[in-house]
């Protein structure tokens, strides 16, 4: 991608933790990526993701709401490197997605598998 006008850093370190990746497109549009590799099934319980491993469930990761967490790394990251807006995308790369319309965001977040990584990095851009 870096060939085709892309920016990509990896394990980006911000003031409280860090994120997978950060991207710019050729638009000049950013991107922060954290990626999960759980099993099982992602569901969404209308306040936070959680993990379903046949009848047991469990919040993802460890009772941590992660889709602010990555809210916080993007906050973080525009104030970091003096952007207007930066959309966070979490993909888990082992979990089943079934459950789970992504197309939309949740709470601005967009929550993906692998297989629509790169088609919807390059549909918002």
């Amino acid at each position: 991608m870096e060939l085709q006008g892309w920016k990509i850093e990896y394990n980006v370190v911000l003031e409280y933790g860090d994120a997978d990746a950060f991207l710019q497109a050729p638009n000049g549009k950013y991107f922060v990526i954290d990626t999960k590799s759980n099993k099982g099934s992602v569901f969404y319980d209308g306040a936070v993701l959680k993990l379903r491993y046949g009848k047991q469930v469990y919040e993802v990761p460890n009772g941590k709401n992660i889709l602010k967490a990555l809210l916080d790394k993007r906050a973080r990251h525009q104030v970091q490197e003096r952007v207007n807006f930066v959309q966070p995308i979490l993909c888990f790369t082992q979990a089943g997605m079934k459950e789970i319309d992504q197309n939309n965001s949740i709470d601005g977040v967009y929550v993906i598998d692998t297989v629509n990584l790169l088609r919807m990095i390059t549909s918002l851009q």
